[in-house]
């Protein structure tokens, strides 16, 4: 996508009141080794969506470090209210999972397991329309925003995309916050689609 030509203020999501206790219980990256190993953690800090001037909505989501040292099994970003034009206000989800277990061994992947390696999915909870839901897609992990895409994706067909495979999230942690933040940019815009739908 072309660089905004400016933004507008974003807020974070709200999460319901038990959404909200899972995250205190256990997202913050501080699971003890007694925790069951394929529980999933619900990151601490919930996304900033921003709705940008031409109309696309970008999203921050920033996630404590040290869930990727821990025997998590995926991370949870609390629902992502997008408006879609026409359909209104669609939800979706990121998920962070651990990268599959290559050595045969039983036993669930975790982020310990997988080294701080994963993959990265946007996960549609509307149920599917009947209208076609195919936004384009730019997304990135670390301190620079959206890095890779656009990629169109229809979410009409397959509920979840994944927009990073393999993706080492250690190397992209602030070692001044020890965080890492994934972004996403989601664009609905009908003249760049047409342009997709032509090159294809």
């Amino acid at each position: 996508f072309p660089p905004p030509p400016g933004l507008l203020a974003g807020a974070p999501q709200e999460a319901s009141p038990r959404l909200a206790e899972v995250e205190m219980a256990g997202a913050s990256g501080d699971l003890s080794e007694e925790e069951d190993p394929t529980a999933v953690a619900v990151a601490l800090a919930r996304p900033i969506l921003e709705r940008m001037q031409d109309g696309d909505t970008q999203v921050r989501w920033t996630i404590r470090a040290g869930v990727l040292s821990k025997p998590t099994t995926s991370v949870v970003s609390p629902e992502l209210n997008i408006d879609v034009p026409e359909l209104g206000p669609q939800t979706f989800r990121l998920i962070i999972y651990p990268r599959p277990r290559s050595d045969g061994s039983k036993g669930a992947a975790s982020f310990r397991r997988s080294r701080g390696h994963g993959r990265v999915e946007l996960k549609y909870l509307g149920g599917c329309p009947s209208e076609v839901l195919r936004p384009l897609l730019c997304y990135g992990v670390g301190a620079s925003g959206p890095s890779s895409g656009p990629v169109q994706h229809d979410f009409t067909a397959h509920v979840s995309c994944c927009l990073l495979e393999d993706q080492n999230l250690r190397a992209a942690v602030d070692e001044d916050s020890n965080t890492f933040t994934v972004h996403l940019r989601i664009s609905f815009d009908a003249k760049r689609l047409t342009s997709i739908d032509a090159a294809l």
